[in-house]
């Protein structure tokens, strides 16, 4: 598990690489603040943020309406090669011909406005 800050960022679907890889629908991004970064996956300057059943995207909605900043903890998940459902499906394809892979991101267990309250929601739920 990890604990990063940043700015929470609603973003809406778009055809961009990162819609595709957070799933094709609205998500959050959680961009880092200075000096932040995620060892499983360093040189990032944001992560997708991935609902769990800890906390599900109303728990995310819900945290921004009170709050632009928040410190994350959560678990990072490399992205994972995309089967298509259909032969007439689009997707997009990466320089070999493949699908490019998608899901990657922060899975959140907790969320808070600060590390130090962060320290104490994640024990509450221990």
């Amino acid at each position: 598990m990890e604990a990063v800050c940043g700015t929470l960022e609603l973003k809406g679907w778009s055809k961009s690489f990162e819609s595709w890889n957070a799933g094709g629908s609205d998500y959050y991004v959680l961009n880092l603040d200075e000096g932040e970064h995620l060892s499983a996956a360093s040189g990032l300057s944001s992560v997708i943020l991935r609902p769990t059943e800890d906390l599900p995207l109303e728990g995310i909605d819900a945290f921004k309406a009170d709050a632009d900043h928040a410190c994350v903890l959560g678990e990072y998940q490399h992205a994972k090669p995309y089967v298509p459902s259909s032969p007439f499906e689009q997707y997009p394809i990466g320089l070999n011909g493949d699908p490019v892979p998608r899901g990657s991101g922060l899975r959140v267990n907790a969320i808070a406005g600060s590390r130090d309250a962060l320290v104490l929601v994640n024990a509450r739920s221990m």
